[in-house]
Protein backbone atom coordinates (compact mmCIF):
# COMPACT_ATOMS: atom_id res chain seq x y z
CA UNK A 1 0.00 0.00 0.00
CA UNK A 2 1.96 3.61 -1.33
CA UNK A 3 1.97 6.58 0.78
CA UNK A 4 -1.04 8.10 -1.47
CA UNK A 5 -3.70 6.33 0.08
CA UNK A 6 -2.30 7.41 3.74
CA UNK A 7 -1.87 10.84 2.96
CA UNK A 8 -5.26 11.39 1.18
CA UNK A 9 -6.63 9.45 4.36
CA UNK A 10 -4.79 12.24 6.48
CA UNK A 11 -5.86 15.01 4.29
CA UNK A 12 -9.40 13.82 4.80
CA UNK A 13 -12.17 16.05 6.98
CA UNK A 14 -15.08 13.37 7.25
CA UNK A 15 -15.76 10.10 7.41
CA UNK A 16 -17.58 10.38 3.73
CA UNK A 17 -14.29 11.48 2.82
CA UNK A 18 -12.03 8.93 3.89
CA UNK A 19 -14.34 6.34 2.17
CA UNK A 20 -14.02 8.12 -1.11
CA UNK A 21 -10.32 8.34 -0.59
CA UNK A 22 -9.94 4.79 0.17
CA UNK A 23 -12.03 3.13 -2.27
CA UNK A 24 -10.31 5.94 -5.09
CA UNK A 25 -6.81 5.35 -4.16
CA UNK A 26 -6.67 1.91 -2.49
CA UNK A 27 -4.79 -0.58 -5.56
CA UNK A 28 -7.79 -2.60 -7.20
CA UNK A 29 -5.37 -5.58 -6.45
CA UNK A 30 -5.22 -5.20 -2.91
CA UNK A 31 -9.22 -4.21 -2.71
CA UNK A 32 -9.45 -7.31 -4.95
CA UNK A 33 -7.17 -9.71 -2.39
CA UNK A 34 -9.53 -8.18 0.96
CA UNK A 35 -12.09 -8.99 -1.16
CA UNK A 36 -13.37 -4.77 -0.33
CA UNK A 37 -16.68 -3.90 -1.78
CA UNK A 38 -17.95 -1.08 0.51
CA UNK A 39 -21.40 -0.09 1.62
CA UNK A 40 -24.02 2.62 -0.46
CA UNK A 41 -25.40 4.92 3.15
CA UNK A 42 -28.78 4.39 1.94
CA UNK A 43 -28.35 0.16 2.22
CA UNK A 44 -26.50 0.92 5.34
CA UNK A 45 -28.93 3.25 6.75
CA UNK A 46 -31.89 0.31 6.55
CA UNK A 47 -29.78 -2.12 7.55
CA UNK A 48 -28.45 -0.25 10.98
CA UNK A 49 -32.50 1.09 11.27
CA UNK A 50 -33.07 -2.86 11.71
CA UNK A 51 -30.26 -3.87 13.94
CA UNK A 52 -30.71 -0.90 16.19
CA UNK A 53 -34.70 -1.06 16.77
CA UNK A 54 -34.07 -3.59 19.89
CA UNK A 55 -31.50 -1.37 21.43
CA UNK A 56 -28.61 -3.70 21.55
CA UNK A 57 -25.97 -3.35 24.12
CA UNK A 58 -23.01 -5.16 22.35
CA UNK A 59 -22.99 -4.67 18.71
CA UNK A 60 -20.78 -6.66 16.28
CA UNK A 61 -19.47 -5.47 13.04
CA UNK A 62 -16.85 -8.64 11.84
CA UNK A 63 -15.67 -6.80 8.40
CA UNK A 64 -15.64 -2.95 9.67
CA UNK A 65 -13.75 -2.19 6.52
CA UNK A 66 -13.70 2.20 6.57
CA UNK A 67 -16.77 1.67 9.30
CA UNK A 68 -19.77 2.80 6.80
CA UNK A 69 -22.22 0.43 8.78
CA UNK A 70 -20.65 0.90 11.97
CA UNK A 71 -21.43 4.85 12.45
CA UNK A 72 -24.63 4.11 10.98
CA UNK A 73 -25.15 1.88 14.22
CA UNK A 74 -22.94 4.12 16.05
CA UNK A 75 -26.30 7.30 14.98
CA UNK A 76 -28.14 5.53 16.26
CA UNK A 77 -26.68 3.97 19.23
CA UNK A 78 -24.37 6.33 20.87
CA UNK A 79 -24.47 4.19 24.29
CA UNK A 80 -23.83 0.68 22.27
CA UNK A 81 -20.57 -1.01 23.06
CA UNK A 82 -19.30 -1.84 19.08
CA UNK A 83 -16.39 -4.10 18.61
CA UNK A 84 -15.62 -4.47 14.78
CA UNK A 85 -13.00 -6.63 13.44
CA UNK A 86 -10.72 -5.79 10.57
CA UNK A 87 -7.71 -8.32 9.26
CA UNK A 88 -6.37 -5.73 6.30
CA UNK A 89 -4.02 -3.08 8.38
CA UNK A 90 -4.10 -0.52 5.27
CA UNK A 91 -8.67 -0.21 5.69
CA UNK A 92 -8.42 -0.71 9.94
CA UNK A 93 -6.12 2.85 9.10
CA UNK A 94 -8.55 4.61 7.72
CA UNK A 95 -11.45 2.90 9.92
CA UNK A 96 -9.26 4.25 12.69
CA UNK A 97 -9.77 7.97 11.21
CA UNK A 98 -12.97 7.62 10.15
CA UNK A 99 -13.89 6.57 13.99
CA UNK A 100 -12.22 9.63 15.23
CA UNK A 101 -13.81 12.37 13.20
CA UNK A 102 -17.27 10.57 14.09
CA UNK A 103 -16.24 10.93 17.35
CA UNK A 104 -17.39 6.67 18.20
CA UNK A 105 -15.45 5.11 20.93
CA UNK A 106 -15.26 1.58 18.98
CA UNK A 107 -13.27 -1.57 20.50
CA UNK A 108 -11.01 -2.37 17.08
CA UNK A 109 -9.74 -5.57 16.88
CA UNK A 110 -7.11 -5.60 14.10
CA UNK A 111 -8.05 -9.54 13.61
CA UNK A 112 -9.93 -12.02 11.21
CA UNK A 113 -13.19 -12.70 13.05
CA UNK A 114 -13.13 -16.14 11.56
CA UNK A 115 -10.47 -16.72 14.13
CA UNK A 116 -12.06 -14.86 17.34
CA UNK A 117 -13.45 -16.63 20.32
CA UNK A 118 -15.94 -19.10 19.21
CA UNK A 119 -17.99 -17.94 22.46
CA UNK A 120 -18.40 -14.55 22.14
CA UNK A 121 -21.97 -13.32 22.27
CA UNK A 122 -23.69 -9.67 21.38
CA UNK A 123 -27.30 -7.82 20.86
CA UNK A 124 -26.35 -6.76 17.62
CA UNK A 125 -24.94 -7.90 14.42
CA UNK A 126 -24.56 -5.64 10.78
CA UNK A 127 -22.00 -6.80 8.33
CA UNK A 128 -20.96 -6.62 4.73
CA UNK A 129 -18.76 -9.42 4.70
CA UNK A 130 -15.68 -10.41 2.62
CA UNK A 131 -16.89 -11.72 -0.67
CA UNK A 132 -14.04 -14.55 -0.93
CA UNK A 133 -14.63 -17.79 -2.59
CA UNK A 134 -13.89 -21.36 -0.67
CA UNK A 135 -10.56 -21.29 -2.68
CA UNK A 136 -9.26 -17.55 -1.94
CA UNK A 137 -10.27 -18.14 1.91
CA UNK A 138 -7.02 -19.28 3.99
CA UNK A 139 -7.52 -22.57 5.61
CA UNK A 140 -10.96 -22.98 4.43
CA UNK A 141 -11.16 -26.73 4.54
CA UNK A 142 -10.63 -26.36 8.60
CA UNK A 143 -12.88 -23.30 8.76
CA UNK A 144 -16.10 -24.67 7.34
CA UNK A 145 -15.42 -27.90 9.10
CA UNK A 146 -15.53 -25.76 12.71
CA UNK A 147 -18.34 -23.36 11.74
CA UNK A 148 -20.32 -26.34 10.40
CA UNK A 149 -19.54 -27.95 14.05
CA UNK A 150 -20.58 -24.88 15.88
CA UNK A 151 -23.99 -24.95 14.01
CA UNK A 152 -24.35 -28.65 14.05
CA UNK A 153 -24.71 -28.64 10.27
CA UNK A 154 -23.20 -30.15 7.31
CA UNK A 155 -21.71 -27.57 4.95
CA UNK A 156 -20.10 -27.87 1.41
CA UNK A 157 -16.81 -27.54 0.70
CA UNK A 158 -18.07 -24.77 -1.71
CA UNK A 159 -19.19 -22.58 0.98
CA UNK A 160 -17.94 -18.86 0.36
CA UNK A 161 -16.58 -16.88 2.88
CA UNK A 162 -19.75 -14.68 3.40
CA UNK A 163 -21.83 -17.73 4.00
CA UNK A 164 -19.11 -18.77 6.81
CA UNK A 165 -19.57 -15.33 8.77
CA UNK A 166 -23.48 -15.37 8.08
CA UNK A 167 -23.58 -18.61 10.38
CA UNK A 168 -20.90 -18.33 13.13
CA UNK A 169 -22.58 -14.29 13.57
CA UNK A 170 -26.19 -16.10 13.83
CA UNK A 171 -25.47 -17.95 16.11
CA UNK A 172 -23.86 -15.78 18.15
CA UNK A 173 -26.39 -13.98 18.64
CA UNK A 174 -28.09 -13.44 22.18
CA UNK A 175 -31.62 -13.91 23.15
CA UNK A 176 -33.33 -11.20 21.04
CA UNK A 177 -30.55 -9.92 19.03
CA UNK A 178 -31.10 -9.00 15.40
CA UNK A 179 -28.51 -9.10 12.40
CA UNK A 180 -28.30 -7.41 9.53
CA UNK A 181 -26.17 -9.04 6.52
CA UNK A 182 -25.65 -7.27 2.60
CA UNK A 183 -24.26 -10.52 1.05
CA UNK A 184 -24.31 -11.84 -2.86
CA UNK A 185 -27.50 -13.44 -4.26
CA UNK A 186 -26.05 -16.34 -4.98
CA UNK A 187 -26.50 -18.13 -2.53
CA UNK A 188 -30.41 -18.63 -2.45
CA UNK A 189 -29.71 -20.65 -5.75
CA UNK A 190 -26.44 -22.86 -5.03
CA UNK A 191 -26.08 -25.97 -3.63
CA UNK A 192 -23.60 -24.50 -1.19
CA UNK A 193 -26.53 -22.60 0.04
CA UNK A 194 -29.06 -25.45 1.17
CA UNK A 195 -27.88 -26.30 4.42
CA UNK A 196 -27.69 -22.17 4.60
CA UNK A 197 -31.72 -21.94 4.25
CA UNK A 198 -31.99 -24.60 6.69
CA UNK A 199 -30.22 -23.35 9.13
CA UNK A 200 -31.93 -20.03 9.29
CA UNK A 201 -35.00 -22.16 9.31
CA UNK A 202 -35.08 -24.54 11.30
CA UNK A 203 -33.62 -21.72 14.16
CA UNK A 204 -36.12 -19.61 13.51
CA UNK A 205 -33.60 -17.03 12.50
CA UNK A 206 -35.07 -15.86 9.01
CA UNK A 207 -37.27 -12.60 8.95
CA UNK A 208 -36.58 -11.29 5.45
CA UNK A 209 -34.37 -11.60 2.56
CA UNK A 210 -34.52 -7.96 0.53
CA UNK A 211 -33.44 -8.40 -3.11
CA UNK A 212 -31.64 -5.75 -4.96
CA UNK A 213 -33.04 -5.65 -8.55
CA UNK A 214 -31.06 -7.19 -10.66
CA UNK A 215 -30.56 -4.06 -13.13
CA UNK A 216 -28.78 -2.11 -10.38
CA UNK A 217 -25.38 -2.68 -9.35
CA UNK A 218 -25.21 -2.07 -5.55
CA UNK A 219 -21.60 -1.88 -5.71
CA UNK A 220 -19.82 -0.07 -8.39
CA UNK A 221 -16.71 -2.09 -8.90
CA UNK A 222 -18.70 -5.75 -8.29
CA UNK A 223 -20.64 -7.35 -10.95
CA UNK A 224 -23.36 -8.91 -8.68
CA UNK A 225 -26.81 -9.62 -7.38
CA UNK A 226 -27.58 -8.36 -3.84
CA UNK A 227 -29.75 -9.42 -1.14
CA UNK A 228 -29.97 -8.09 2.22
CA UNK A 229 -30.73 -10.62 5.12
CA UNK A 230 -32.84 -9.42 8.23
CA UNK A 231 -32.46 -12.01 11.03
CA UNK A 232 -33.77 -12.24 14.73
CA UNK A 233 -33.49 -14.42 17.47
CA UNK A 234 -36.47 -14.84 18.98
Amino acid sequence: MGQTVAEFIEKSLSPEEIDLAYSQNAPKAHRRRFAQFFTPPAIASLMADWVAEKSPARVLDPALGTGILTRAVAKRLPRAKIIGYEIDPAVAVAAKKSMLLAEIDISLREADFLDCDPEEKFDGVIANPPYLRHHDLPRSAQRIAKIARACDTQLSGLTNAYALFLLDCCRRLNAGGRLAFIIPTEWTNSNFGKPIKEYLLKNGFLRAIIYVCHTNTVFEDALTTSSILLVENS
